[in-house]
């Protein structure tokens, strides 16, 4: 999306995962750099939207389908969790 400034994220924390942990053990205030989202998913702002998301593919999904809608368009999200 197309945010400037500060935004929020919610993240569930995984005990056993790579990333979470480390979020967890973060202070109020600290500052992290954030990349992404990386790959060669887009959206051109024309037509209708059916985005089929797994795990943390929900975030540029759910990115791609709030565009569409402000662009006057329609858009469906589909997700599975495996947990």
């Amino acid at each position: 999306p197309d945010t400037e400034g500060t935004f929020e994220m919610t993240v569930e924390i995984d005990p056993e995962g790579d990333v979470t942990p480390w979020l967890a053990d973060l202070a109020a205030g600290d500052a992290l750099a954030l990349k992404g989202p990386l790959g060669e998913t887009c959206y051109d702002d024309e037509g209708d939207v059916l985005a089929v998301a797994g795990g943390p593919g929900i975030g540029p999904a759910l990115a791609i389908a709030e565009r569409a809608v402000d662009h006057g368009h329609e858009a469906a999200l589909v997700y599975e969790d495996d947990g």
